[in-house]
């Protein structure tokens, strides 16, 4: 067995393929194992989208004999919105998905809570009978007075 480098030291490497050189086959089957083991890890498994309609798909296989379940991560499935081809999605895709939806729900619930608080101050008013129900419930219904939630700003992954 060769001892071959460890870590991507470039001078270690280039020494090793020089003494050895029958051993670049050995090196080149080594290269396309990490190349295709990168290659998996770079997508979600059992993930799949459309480009053109962004329709999502988790593929997933149920095991009844040990109750378990995995990703399918096969191609060949259609898009059922426009029948185009699905595309994988990569960790990165999927994590600048994600940030989006974490912030319009984070957006929904503080404008949530403002409704929930204007509300609540209008129904204290009325239950102590400092205003008029009426006109209370025209402004709470107002949704030109509406807070807008501070700007959190682009949630993309980098680098």
């Amino acid at each position: 067995m060769l001892k071959c480098p460890t870590g991507s030291n470039a001078d270690e490497w280039h020494l090793f393929l020089s003494e050895y050189k029958d051993a670049l086959p050995f090196v080149a089957d080594q290269i396309a194992e990490a190349i295709e083991a990168l290659e998996r890890q770079v997508y979600v498994p059992g993930l799949w989208r459309c480009p053109k309609c962004e329709f999502r798909l988790r593929q997933a296989t149920h095991y009844a004999a040990t109750g378990t379940v995995g990703a399918r991560d096969e191609p060949g499935d259609k898009c059922p919105n426009c029948n185009g081809p699905l595309w994988r999605v990569s960790e990165r895709q999927a994590g600048n998905e994600r940030g989006k939806r974490c912030k319009q729900e984070l957006e929904r619930t503080w404008m949530l809570d403002a409704v929930i608080e204007k509300q609540a101050l209008a129904l204290m008013k009325i239950r102590a009978g400092s205003a008029n129900p009426v006109q209370i419930a025209r402004e709470t219904m107002d949704a030109s007075a509406e807070p807008r939630p501070p700007d959190l700003g682009p949630c993309v992954l980098t680098g």
